[in-house]
């Protein structure tokens, strides 16, 4: 979502970026909302935004009449798509396997395997990423 701050907007303004019209949100004479378009939009076949990438905002009447705004959103690049996650069942799976491993007596692992299987127990987990989505 894009929010645009000004005066004298209407309900029958709409936004568009570059050749695109934006879904939009009146709000008030001060405010209105948009839905950024997706990059395809804009570049062909990509699903990502691989580079930095400028669109003109405009705002336009139903009536036809344009406001060149002067202003541009810049699309920033993206990791990429997401790796495939693995399903429950697989992950269950493993789950119960390692369950099982961690179940034998303690007297079928030799020293070195104890001491590693506690450190590895009291070790923190690793970092995890987070994605962030910010509104504008």
């Amino acid at each position: 979502m894009l929010e645009l701050a000004g005066e004298n907007f209407a309900p029958n303004l709409k936004v568009w970026f570059g050749d695109v019209e934006a879904e939009t949100m009146f709000r008030c004479q001060e405010s209105m909302l948009c839905v950024v378009p997706d990059i395809s939009q804009f570049r062909r076949g990509w699903a990502w935004v691989r580079q930095p990438a400028q669109v003109p905002v405009s705002l336009v009447r139903t009536d036809g009449v344009i406001y060149a705004t002067g202003l541009t959103f810049t699309y920033t690049p993206e990791p990429g798509p997401r790796p495939h996650c693995p399903s429950t069942e697989d992950i269950m799976r493993n789950s119960g396997s390692q369950q099982a491993a961690n179940q034998m007596p303690p007297a079928a692992l030799d020293y070195g395997q104890a001491a590693a299987a506690a450190a590895a127990a009291t070790a923190p987990p690793p970092p995890q990423q987070q994605a962030v989505a910010a509104t504008f």
